[in-house]
């Protein structure tokens, strides 16, 4: 390679990582006035990654010219991570994986570089002037686009949670133990290109498979991510319960009062008057007694619901017997049930008839309950469940609340469309 390039070759390493940075790191959120931030950061990298490289450039294979190759890049680096904190509004840990990332990706661009040198055509053309970018642009490139289309399924969701530093130290583990051997690998000469190729093709298998763990990193703490807030879900679910049971009770104790109140004040008040009152206030009684405190408390307040939507709700429970389901799962299952049913009836017009239909049944200790509902269009299945709007490769947080609960009694959610039809099941196995 010609030695102008070799000599500055900090300033371009750098170019070169922000390419390849960019290929992971497009997603992030950008600072006001990003491009500003930008062309000047970048600019002031340049000129200190390529004076440090030239001033500091040892063309023999030394142990001065590995230090001063591992110095280079680690300033190569620090500086990629001093850009994306200028430029990006992102936590620390993001950013020092998205650089790593990055690392990997211009790593893996430069491995394809030697991989190509091995052609004597292109040898000869890296010894140009102008030939040595072009090797880079072919190979540097083609890498970046190929990583960036493959990595774009991950990439693209937005929600990633990255605050375990554990994660990102292994990152930049990776990343040293990369260089490491990138460094060692070029300050040994005494290599045919056969050496060249079989070691070039291994850093490309290691840094893809760095990818793939890197990746899959974020995939996990993406699940982790959605755990927690299943669980702050059911957290809530649980302090929803608690004032529910408060507020019905308040509401049947102010219903009785006013009752009482109406009944002294026969006599006293016109009689149509007093029926008038006593009509508004019925519409309030709208309490259930299913013979369970629980369901009480749940189908009182859907039915409240229902009322003002306009939706019939039809309950048959019977004297099923809910003994060995907690009261907070037997909450979840019912409200999440009614929950994906008032949303769905409700977004059909109001010509069409809307109702729910809502029953439970028990054979030894097989507990049933079952929604079904008119519902707008066709719903699309993964499996026995509907899939959420938002992604259509996952299950709404409703669902995925039912499906732990009925996971914990053995039990099991599904769903079905027949027509127009709509109908939920949950089936769980109780102790006798």
């Amino acid at each position: 390679m010609p030695e102008w390039y070799l000599s500055c070759r900090g300033g371009l390493a750098l170019l070169q990582h922000l390419l390849g940075t960019a290929v992971v790191a497009y997603i992030c959120s950008r600072k006001p006035r990003f491009l500003l931030r930008l062309l000047p950061a970048v600019i002031a990298g340049f000129a200190l990654n390529a004076w440090f490289s030239y001033r500091f450039f040892i063309p023999e294979a030394s142990l001065a010219a590995l230090l001063s190759q591992v110095a280079t890049s680690l300033l190569v680096y620090g500086t990629l991570v001093g850009i994306m904190f200028v430029c990006l509004e992102e936590n620390p840990w993001r950013i020092l994986f998205f650089a790593s990332a990055g690392t990997v990706v211009n790593t893996m661009g430069g491995s394809f570089k030697t991989i190509l040198r091995t052609v004597d055509a292109v040898e000869q053309l890296s010894k140009d002037t102008l030939g040595i970018l072009l090797v880079d642009a072919m190979s540097y490139l083609a890498v970046d686009l190929i990583l960036f289309f493959l990595l774009r399924p991950f990439t693209k969701k937005r929600d990633f949670i990255l605050d375990s530093r554990n994660r990102i130290f292994f990152s930049i583990i990776f990343v040293l133990l990369l260089m490491g051997h990138s460094w060692l690998a070029q300050n040994f000469t005494a290599r045919d290109s056969a050496t060249i190729l079989v070691e070039s093709t291994y850093d490309v298998l290691l840094c893809a498979m760095a990818l793939m763990v890197m990746f899959g990193v974020l995939e996990q703490g993406l699940l982790t991510s959605r755990v927690a807030l299943l669980n702050e879900l059911m957290h809530q679910q649980e302090r929803q319960f608690i004032a529910s049971k408060e507020n019905a009770q308040l509401v049947n104790e102010k219903y009785h009062d006013l009752r009482k109140m109406l009944q002294s004040l026969r006599g006293k008040v016109p009689v149509s008057q007093l029926d008038e009152l006593e009509k508004r206030i019925n519409e309030y009684d709208l309490h259930i007694n299913s013979g369970n405190p629980v369901l009480d408390v749940l189908l009182t307040e859907k039915l409240s619901v229902c009322s003002e939507k306009n939706v019939r709700l039809t309950c048959s429970l019977g004297q099923t017997d809910f003994s060995g389901i907690e009261e907070l799962d037997l909450y979840t299952i019912f409200q999440n049930m009614l929950d994906n049913a008032i949303e769905a009836v409700i977004a059909l017009p109001d010509s069409e008839e809307r109702f729910i239909i809502l029953t439970a049944a028990r054979r030894g200790n097989i507990l049933t309950i079952h929604t079904e509902n008119p519902c707008a269009g066709d719903v699309v299945f993964r499996g026995d469940l509907p899939q959420t709007r938002g992604d259509p490769t996952q299950h709404g947080f409703g669902v995925k609340s039912m499906l732990r609960t009925a996971e914990k009694y053995h039990g099991t959610v599904s769903a079905r469309q027949n027509g127009q039809i709509f109908s939920l099941e949950v089936l769980l196995l109780t102790s006798d």
